[in-house]
């Protein structure tokens, strides 16, 4: 196993919504999220490599996915430094409708009705810099995404950021030991193992990958009604190329973020200071969609 190490540095404050959640109140994890991290750095690919980027609006009609290849595991950013936590909490006002237009109008005239104005709980996570990494079996796929230096783009639902520094790939050894983990813990491993540990819990998810076997493919189109012709879908197997992701939703699990620099015993991959669930890989890498 290998993983790279990187350097994210936020442009202002950053929000990474908390789903299921309420639409007038907007909390955020208190780091970057690995699938919110896995599709930044995808999108960074692909404008490295020239292509428009991607629009993945949620009112497009079969919204595509853009994440890293299966085999390439984000495993989420964390703040260093000063940051603040809990998340830094305000208020937001702004129109109870989504197709409100009247304040973005040249001419407003005369009032059409209230404007039905709401206020917004909208939380911030604010930080000097974030550490993120990626692990992979396969060093040469890591290598490649060294190239992502200097780029940047929106992330997660509020905020920019843009690669700092990336440091790897580093070759990883697989140990049981207790230290202090970079990175979020699957709660059950977390928790099996150091019943007493004080940690955060929250809901994340990982992707469910469509199948890339041609018999099971088949068999499961077989099983399906089509009620219209579909269109032959290219996926992507190349971070930098413009195909979408062989991505068909998620799947939730539940992680711990421990207090920092708590020590836990844990299977870990590990590098140095770099200390990795070997749990948190294999939940991450997703599943493959048996079409049932």
């Amino acid at each position: 196993m290998y993983a790279l190490r990187l350097t994210l540095r936020p442009t202002a404050g950053l929000t990474f919504r908390i789903l299921p959640g309420s639409i007038l109140d907007i909390a955020t994890y208190p780091f970057i999220p690995p699938t919110a991290l896995s599709g930044f750095l995808r999108r960074l690919a692909m404008m490295s490599a020239g292509l428009d980027f991607p629009n993945t609006g949620p009112n497009d009609e079969n919204t595509p996915f853009y994440a890293l290849p299966r085999q390439c595991v984000a495993l989420g950013a964390y703040p260093v430094g000063a940051y603040t936590r809990p998340p830094h909490r305000t208020y937001r006002k702004g129109p109870r409708d989504f197709g409100h237009s009247a304040f973005s109008s040249l001419y407003r005239g005369r009032s059409r009705g209230p404007e039905n104005i709401q206020l917004h709980t909208w939380e911030y996570l604010l930080a000097d810099t974030f550490v993120g990494y990626v692990a992979s079996e396969d060093s040469d796929g890591l290598a490649r995404l060294t190239s992502l230096r200097g780029y940047g783009a929106k992330i997660g639902k509020e905020g920019y950021a843009f690669v700092e520094e990336v440091r790897g790939p580093f070759a990883l050894e697989r140990a049981e030991m207790q230290m202090s983990s970079s990175v979020i813990v699957p709660a059950d491993a977390l928790f099996d193992k150091n019943p007493q540990v004080a940690a955060d819990v929250f809901t994340l998810y990982s992707f469910v990958w469509r199948s890339t076997d041609p018999e099971q493919a088949q068999s499961t189109q077989r099983r399906r009604r089509r009620k219209t012709e579909e269109v032959e879908q290219v996926y992507s197997s190349d971070p930098f190329d413009a195909y979408r992701s062989p991505i068909v939703g998620y799947k939730p699990f539940v992680a711990a973020l421990p207090s920092p620099d708590t020590m836990v015993m844990l299977d870990f991959w590990h590098h140095e200071e770099i200390f990795i669930p070997a749990q948190l890989t294999n939940i991450l890498q997703g599943e493959i969609d048996n079409g049932q």
